[in-house]
């Protein structure tokens, strides 16, 4: 099928993950035509030696130059890997680490089937063991490569964002690496789960492995997508790519959209027109218009908990409501998102539909209703992740900035131990497991930030709840508000910002008021996590006698 001959020109080009590649000339169906190197490689590997093999390759089949018969592909892709027969995937050629990696997989998928009971419904069980379960506690019993295993995840395959669209809507996938036998996809991305959350248990840390955490979300969405039936939320599939790579911006957002079009809430004002794959449409058009569609589709605002802004508001003339998917996610610079699923700040009032069509204020413009409770009084430092004794001297500093604040006005301070309030805002009211805390999780997390409050050392904290701290409160500031309220914000937060919360959100926002002459215009600083806001009780309070306000974001 595939004769290659000696290359008559040499072109230098780029994947979306950043390798160079050569352009090689190669004759495929008594044709020259010029194609990637990988290609090549991958063909090479997946030909059989007795019979012709007939494949589509989106590199070789798509003129990426030609806006329109890109954007026109690119709507096609998901019908076309969803009624493919098989997706092959090449991760590269073999090396030492691939056999090794290969064979501990193998050991880990029987141990995985041994005590699950089988695959059936993995990763709805997965996450029942991480919240109540205790397997995942339980140490690893095969032998395993872990070097080796991470060398494999480390392959620029599982970085790319497209990639995961081809996987999740395909029948089956099969990857070839080299001469190593033939492997499942899902097998690979079992272990990878398998692993990470053993020893996220074990540590407290979700940083576990940072260099195949792209791999672990690749893992999450793709599994997820095939355990349901109608594929994951367009938030959630934001939040588990954004550490994947693309070469073009606005393929962030069609990749997502192809790989979630059928899903969440179909409602009168939904604008199916909004994520229309058209590359001629502006990045800010393309985004302003996904951030609307996944609210109208969803019927929430879940997709706002991912918007972050690392610097300051509305950078490159964005509104500040914009899912910004032109970058993947920062780890030295962005907060995580909060991550107890049974918030419920909005008491389950629904986002009222009719406001958020792109009629209602205009294209720019996102209009909300909700309650404003709170003015920012007062905001900490941002707590940034430093190593050393500065990072530990800035710790002690910023914890001690929310001490002298909170006992403000009082000549002689209670200060005996950390007080409880304050560490269950700390830790966002969420344990290991990603849920509530028990009484005894409290007492150890009020002794961990006495530790780091009075000790010169980080020595002897428990590890668990360190790596829990920093995740939490990393990249983000300390506030605290009129009415008594208090809480972890986004960095952007300042002084006189307002404490919102939005209906169709389980969380509360920062909302940053335009003008003194303007009520109620607003820019979008952020989620944040606020005590005596998280269950409901501003709603339960007011909505029996308070109109609520309605916001417009810019």
């Amino acid at each position: 099928m595939l004769r290659t001959p000696k290359p008559l020109i040499t072109k230098q080009s780029r994947t979306a993950g950043g390798i160079p590649t050569l352009a090689i000339p190669s004759r495929l169906t008594g044709k020259v035509i010029e194609v990637p190197a990988s290609s090549v490689a991958a063909l090479r590997c997946m030909r059989k030696p007795d019979k012709p093999r007939i494949l589509w390759i989106d590199a070789i089949r798509i003129d990426q130059s030609d806006l329109k018969e890109r954007g026109h592909q690119a709507s096609v892709m998901s019908n076309i890997y969803r009624f493919s027969q098989q997706n092959l995937v090449y991760l590269g050629e073999d090396s030492e680490e691939s056999g090794m990696a290969f064979d501990s997989i193998g050991g880990i998928e029987k141990e995985i089937e041994q005590k699950m009971h089988g695959f059936s419904n993995f990763l709805e069980n997965m996450a029942q063991q991480f919240t109540d379960g205790n397997i995942l506690h339980e140490p690893i019993e095969c032998e395993f490569d872990e070097d080796a295993i991470t060398a494999v995840f480390q392959r620029a395959w599982f970085k790319r964002l497209w990639v995961v669209q081809e996987a999740a809507l395909a029948p089956s996938n099969i990857c070839f690496c080299g001469s190593q036998p033939l492997i499942n996809l899902q097998s690979l991305l079992y272990a990878a789960l398998w692993l990470y959350l053993h020893e996220s248990l074990s540590s407290g840390s979700s940083s576990f492995h940072p260099s195949i955490k792209p791999a672990i979300f690749f893992a999450i969405i793709l599994l997820g997508h095939k355990a349901t039936s109608t594929g994951l939320t367009i938030s959630l599939s934001v939040k588990s790519t954004r550490v994947l790579l693309t070469s073009e911006p606005k393929d962030r957002i069609f990749a997502i959209v192809g790989l979630c079009r059928t899903i969440g809430h179909s409602g009168k004002y939904l604008e199916a027109s909004l994520i229309a794959t058209d590359y001629s449409k502006s990045l800010k058009d393309i985004l302003r218009d996904a951030t609307r569609f996944a609210i109208q589709k969803e019927g929430g605002l879940d997709v706002l908990d991912q918007v972050s802004h690392a610097g300051e508001l509305n950078q490159g003339n964005f509104p500040s409501w914009f899912l910004r998917l032109d970058t993947p996610f920062d780890y030295d610079r962005e907060a995580m998102v909060l991550a107890n699923h049974q918030f419920r700040a909005d008491n389950k009032k629904s986002v009222h539909s009719y406001m958020t069509g792109s009629s209602y204020g205009g294209a720019e413009a996102l209009f909300l209703a909700g309650y404003q409770f709170a003015r920012i009084s007062w905001v900490s430092e941002i707590l940034t992740e430093h190593k050393g004794q500065q990072y530990r001297n800035g710790v002690r500093k910023w914890l001690g900035s929310i001490i002298n604040n909170y006992y403000a006005g009082e000549d002689e301070p209670r200060y005996t131990a950390f007080p409880l309030p304050l560490a269950l805002a700390l830790m966002a009211f969420t344990n290991r497991r990603l849920r509530s805390p028990s009484g005894d999780e409290l007492t150890e997390f009020q002794a961990l930030l006495d530790g780091l409050l009075n000790n010169d050392s980080l020595d002897g904290c428990d590890s668990q709840w360190l790596n829990l701290f920093f995740d939490t409160c990393r990249n983000r500031r300390f506030f605290y508000g009129t009415g008594g309220y208090f809480g972890l914000a986004p960095q952007c937060t300042k002084f006189n910002d307002r404490g919102y919360l939005l209906f169709g959100s389980k969380v509360p926002f920062v909302l940053r008021p335009m003008s003194t002459d303007d009520a109620s215009t607003f820019q979008l600083v952020g989620h944040a996590y606020v005590s005596g806001v998280m269950e409901g009780q501003i709603v339960e309070a007011r909505e029996a006698g308070v109109e609520p306000e309605v916001v417009k974001l810019i």
